[in-house]
């Protein structure tokens, strides 16, 4: 992960709206070098948990996805996940994955999976599951998600107005 500096919390905090709670560090950068997805600690400051590991801060990603959600995609993701055993499985490992990411930040967060799930082929929030896939490459309903949202990049999503202020363009998103 890359360090998360004054600059990075300040766009963090006017991408989400708010100052960003707990320890943050910039996972994915879109390709202007702007935050787009953060890694969370799993604590806040004053010792709750804090169940979700990867978090999808791009306002214009956000918005796409909310609109994948609002369609019905989650239900739709979810029957597939059921009638699949493909998919299941993929996301299991995910899942198992993710969890090892948590357990190994001694996060003492029992049955916590992507996006704060108790069960591990809940398929409960899409910007939850497309953040672990942007961060880590391996989240078959983020993977889902963005092969989606290709369709909607154009011009205007790719350009958000975040990453406009920021002034920046370092090629293509990097993981990090």
């Amino acid at each position: 992960m890359a360090a998360t500096g004054a600059t990075d919390l300040e766009v963090i905090a006017a991408q989400i709206g708010r100052a960003p709670r707990g320890d943050v560090a910039v996972s994915v950068r879109c390709r202007h070098g702007v935050p787009t997805v953060i890694r969370t600690s799993h604590r806040l400051a004053d010792g709750r948990p804090f169940p979700t590991l990867f978090w999808l801060t791009c306002p214009a990603r956000y918005r796409s996805v909310a609109r994948l959600e609002t369609n019905g995609l989650i239900a739709k993701l979810q029957a597939r996940v059921g009638d699949e055993p493909t998919l299941a499985a993929e996301l299991a490992r995910a899942a198992a994955a993710y969890r090892g990411d948590r357990d190994r930040a001694r996060a003492d967060l029992p049955n916590c999976f992507v996006g704060g799930a108790a069960d591990p082929l809940a398929v409960k929030c899409l910007h939850a599951h497309y953040a672990h896939y942007l961060a880590t490459g391996a989240n078959p309903i983020g993977e889902i998600v963005d092969g989606l949202l290709s369709g909607e990049k154009s011009e205007s999503w790719q350009e958000c107005a975040g990453c406009r202020e920021q002034g920046r363009d370092d090629g293509a998103g990097a993981r990090m």
